[in-house]
């Protein structure tokens, strides 16, 4: 998220961009989430479970 952070000039605006960092980084991980859940139900999608549970761990230990 670079782009991000050369958007900032000020105070007000660099608390904008973290703000917005974390709805994004939120929204990721309920995303991986609702993968793992699909991936449970969908018997193709089950060799992945594994992956995606530790994936959603670890961006759950980060937020």
């Amino acid at each position: 998220m670079a782009y991000l952070d050369l958007t900032c000039r000020s105070g007000q605006a660099a608390e904008a961009v973290s703000a917005l960092r974390r709805e994004i980084e939120l929204y990721t991980v309920l995303t991986l989430v609702r993968h793992l859940h699909i991936s449970t139900r969908i018997p193709s999608r089950r060799p992945y479970t594994e992956r995606l549970l530790g994936l959603c761990e670890t961006r759950l230990g980060e937020t």
